[in-house]
């Protein structure tokens, strides 16, 4: 491959849109909002928080169970078999911020369906990949958040997906916190650094 064949498949691999936390607080919000059923708002404001502390897949976000929590723990714990990650590695344990276990904490007690999943559907005992898509679009769109581009400016509400908020984890810790590339990595499972590299070397200060 050619020098810029390599830049541009680089380039092509580069996160194009996140979110502040500020952002993601008032997507946050607006699960709360009548936008969505009272008994829903719990669940949906759980599953922002959850995805933006965690940076799970919106694949491995579906397939949680109660069981993959320990929320008694210091810090709170996620468990992550397996099965459910992306090309299937070695188990995973993921701490849980304090908010994140505090708000798992009211949603369990306040939980509207009995299931082992822990986000269920009103269809079903659990959510699909595309109805958590839908929920993090409406959220985002009620809350008239624009996700920032890697081009500059901004992009539109509709653009705001569960993966925007895989690149947004990536975005505080860089840029808000000062955290290394090799603290991503570890963050969002990544099998090696390059990977980080070419996804989120561009948020690092120059």
């Amino acid at each position: 491959m050619s020098e810029t064949g390599s830049r541009n498949s680089a380039t092509q691999k580069q996160a194009k849109t996140w979110l502040t936390p500020e952002q993601i607080e008032h997507i946050r919000d607006a699960c709360l909002s009548d936008s969505f059923a009272t008994y829903l708002q719990d669940r949906n404001e759980t599953l922002i928080v959850l995805l933006a502390d965690t940076g799970l897949r919106v694949s491995e976000l579906v397939a949680l169970n109660w069981e993959y929590l320990d929320l008694d723990a210091e810090p709170g714990e996620l468990y992550l078999p397996s099965e459910i990650q992306k090309g299937n590695p070695g188990a995973s344990y993921l701490d849980l911020a304090d908010e994140s276990r505090r708000q798992l904490r009211r949603y369990q007690n306040r939980v509207w369906k009995g299931s082992k999943a822990l986000f269920p559907s009103r269809q079903s005992d659990r959510m699909t990949d595309r109805s958590v898509r839908n929920v993090v679009t409406r959220a985002a769109e009620e809350a008239g958040v624009r996700p920032y581009r890697i081009e500059g400016g901004r992009g539109e509400s509709h653009e705001v997906s569960p993966h925007t908020f895989r690149h947004s984890i990536a975005f505080r810790m860089i840029r808000r916190e000062n955290k290394r590339l090799e603290d991503v990595m570890l963050r969002l499972r990544h099998a090696n650094l390059q990977t980080t590299d070419e996804v989120y070397g561009h948020f690092r200060r120059r």
